[in-house]
């Protein structure tokens, strides 16, 4: 009776939402492979952050398919889209999986497509969460908090320490760019990613008045911690995020922006003076030093993934098989799709995300005052600026932090808002089989194909 009545209550989404949150903290540092392989041996620590993000993805769909309460929410939630978005998704998906099936490399394709899927559903149960539980969004911060601080510290004092304590000779390399590539699992731009849907986020504890002085700091410090790292990395994506970010916020709440942009730049300049220290203790290359309008392979990256568009016009090459015909992935959202879903995938998409966009703007009158709807929008525009120019979606840690961002956003859906105490209708009911179907299916797709399979990263 009590494993009865636990499994049919609301204990059941707070325990799932703590699992993602703890999956967050695991594809994040992925201990198997911080433990378990040697760090000159940066693809397989990228490999291992695969692995470990693949086991969160199932543990989170083997909680979908067994309880109720996830399941009513994800359902609430795509029943609350308008029939325009809902067939919209499921022709994207459709598209996808027919392209699955005539891919160069099908299992690599199913497995991504299984990955989407999920993303899709992760989505679909955080915003009916965040419309029934807004203020459980502290634990995301504080896990967010968790991961920036300690990232930081491991970094400087394994940075600090190799450059006082190694040998001379081995001390003439490059540490900051080494320590960098190290935790940063084999891309250097991985940490990138989770400051980009997180630095607008880890803003609301110092725009809202429901945070303690304690956690307003401790936010504070983590965005300069993230500011550190950008700085580091000589990211140039970030500033085209926050140029589009005052464009369209300013025009649409420019009161809390101008807040907004206050903290961001105050976390800059500490992030900038900490830097500039360890700078001058070991050295290293700083953003000043890049030529801002570089852009190296990328103009010839685009131009091949135009081309391989071209050529597979209809229905694309198959989920994450561009890597196949390109020997990389295309590092443009728009040129992703067109190259792998077709140009009736990319019009699904684009259709949609245009639908979100003008929703998501013109909710803004209403929720002028809520800081909380601001970071989200925040986010979320920050995130589909980054995927314009790099290969944002594919990535694990941005893969686990865009749903918690998405999920955020989404959940301030007037109907699902409305109808948060109405989710027991009996059409709902007899789409419960499905989506643990559903579920089945993509554990199952996701145990199988990547080890009986040799698929792509």
């Amino acid at each position: 009776m009590l494993n009865k009545k636990f499994l049919s209550s609301n204990n059941t989404e707070h325990f799932i939402y703590g699992v993602m949150l703890i999956g967050l903290i695991l594809v994040f540092w992925s201990p198997i492979g911080m433990m378990k392989i040697s760090m000159e041996n940066t693809l397989m620590l990228y490999v291992w952050r695969g692995i470990t993000a693949l086991f969160c993805w199932i543990v989170v769909l083997i909680l979908f398919t067994a309880s109720r309460d996830a399941r009513n929410g994800i359902l609430a939630t795509f029943n609350a889209l308008s029939t325009w978005i809902k067939s919209l998704i499921i022709l994207f998906f459709c598209i996808g999986i027919i392209s699955a099936s005539l891919a160069f490399h099908p299992a690599t394709a199913f497995k991504g497509i299984s990955i989407d899927i999920t993303l899709l559903l992760s989505v679909l149960f955080l915003a009916h969460y965040f419309s029934r539980f807004p203020d459980h969004v502290r634990w995301l911060i504080g896990v967010v908090i968790i991961c920036a601080i300690s990232y930081l510290f491991v970094l400087i004092l394994n940075v600090l320490l190799a450059h006082f304590y190694f040998p001379p000779k081995i001390a003439q390399f490059n540490f900051p760019e080494f320590f960098l590539r190290q935790f940063n699992f084999a891309n250097p731009r991985f940490f990138d990613h989770f400051a980009t849907w997180f630095l607008p986020i880890l803003c609301l504890p110092l725009l809202s008045h429901n945070y303690s002085r304690a956690f307003k700091v401790l936010s504070l410090i983590a965005m300069a911690s993230l500011w550190f790292v950008v700085i580091a990395h000589s990211s140039r994506a970030l500033i085209l995020e926050y140029i589009v970010i005052t464009l369209v916020l300013g025009i649409l709440n420019h009161k809390i922006l101008i807040r907004f942009l206050g903290w961001q730049v105050l976390a800059v300049i500490i992030g900038a003076l900490l830097f500039y220290i360890i700078h001058n203790i070991v050295g290293g290359e700083t953003v000043l030093a890049r030529n801002i309008f570089a852009n190296q392979d990328r103009w010839s990256l685009w131009a091949k993934s135009l081309a391989l568009a071209a050529h597979y016009p209809l229905l694309g090459v198959g989920e994450l098989n561009a890597l196949y015909y390109l020997k990389d992935y295309p590092h443009n959202i728009i040129l992703t799709i067109a190259c792998q879903w077709g140009v009736i995938g990319l019009m699904c998409f684009l259709l949609v995300g245009l639908r979100a966009f003008r929703r998501a703007c013109e909710y803004m009158p209403s929720h002028k005052q809520s800081a909380l709807y601001f970071v989200a929008f925040a986010s979320v525009l920050a995130g589909m600026t980054h995927a314009l120019v790099s290969n944002l979606f594919k990535l694990q840690l941005s893969q686990f932090s865009l749903v918690f961002a998405m999920g955020l956003l989404l959940s301030f859906i007037p109907e699902l808002m409305k109808n948060n105490q109405g989710i027991q209708n009996s059409t709902q009911k007899k789409c419960h089989l499905l989506v643990m179907a559903l579920c089945f299916v993509l554990i199952i797709l996701l145990f199988i194909l990547p080890f009986l399979y040799q698929t792509a990263i």
